[in-house]
């Protein structure tokens, strides 16, 4: 029988300007414990210090909660806001409109509570 994890590992790559396969360095380390157990869920790079976890499913079910792992303190916070539909294995993606100065989210696809129909979810700060 499987877990549902809530640990991470955070993995740094580096390489010489004329990179070569065999010049890569890889360093990995166990990294702080997310908030709750989690899988299904979908994480994209905010800022060079900020990434966002979104939904996914825990031993409580599916969850409609937004982490940010926070890189320069090593921590994760739950957000007080949420994505408007609980839903695991989805994806999602952020971008920068130049035209409106936003960051935007998709949130798409994914599988949601039966008799719930999916949606996509468009978010922006």
């Amino acid at each position: 029988m499987s877990e549902i994890l809530k640990s991470t590992e955070t993995i740094r790559f580096s390489a010489p300007s004329s990179f070569q396969l065999a010049d890569l360095k890889i360093q990995n380390q166990v990294g702080p414990d997310m908030p709750i157990d989690l899988h299904g869920h979908c994480m994209f790079k905010m800022t060079d210090e900020t990434a966002m976890i979104m939904g996914g499913e825990s031993s409580q079910g599916l969850q409609d909660s937004i982490i940010s792992y926070i890189n320069t303190m090593n921590e994760f916070l739950i957000l007080n806001v949420r994505i408007k539909q609980k839903r695991k294995d989805h994806a999602c993606a952020a971008f920068h409109s130049q035209e409106s100065g936003h960051q935007w989210v998709v949130i798409v696809g994914g599988m949601v509570e039966q008799g719930t129909k999916a949606k996509t979810e468009v978010r922006s700060n």
